[in-house]
């Protein structure tokens, strides 16, 4: 175990919990009509052998120190299958935009519009996170 970062079988990982497929490659309509964060990414997955290099050298090398916003376990897979370091990961990303939303809402446009104003702010602000 370096950092954090430990290898294991796929049930000891799982410890009875489920599995969430994350799509690589989606179209970029897809991915701003998506609405749960951290579910699917443009870019698309390297080769398995690639995959494979990344995750074995992320292990042997070290991932850094873990960080809920900029370097977590969502940051680590999207690295391994694409070699890109994104910096934040979805759900950081929809959680930081639902507080900004909250946050940055006029509070005059939130008392004639009401929940469905807020509604909307916040699924246009996801979207544009």
């Amino acid at each position: 175990m370096v950092n954090g970062v430990i290898s294991s079988c796929l049930d000891c990982f799982l410890w009875g919990g489920e599995l969430y497929r994350f799509e690589y490659g989606v179209n970029p309509i897809f991915f701003v009509a998506k609405a749960r964060g951290g579910t699917c990414t443009l870019a698309s997955s390297d080769l398995p052998e690639d995959v494979l290099y990344h995750a074995s050298y992320l292990i042997e090398n070290g991932f850094g120190v873990y960080d809920l916003f900029k370097n977590n376990c969502e940051d680590f897979a999207i690295y391994c299958k694409t070699g890109i370091s994104v910096g934040r990961s979805g759900q950081a990303t929809s959680f930081l935009a639902a507080a900004d939303t909250i946050v940055s809402s006029p509070l005059q446009f939130l008392t004639f519009a009401g929940f469905p104003g807020l509604a909307v702010v916040g699924c246009g602000m996801y979207c544009a996170s």
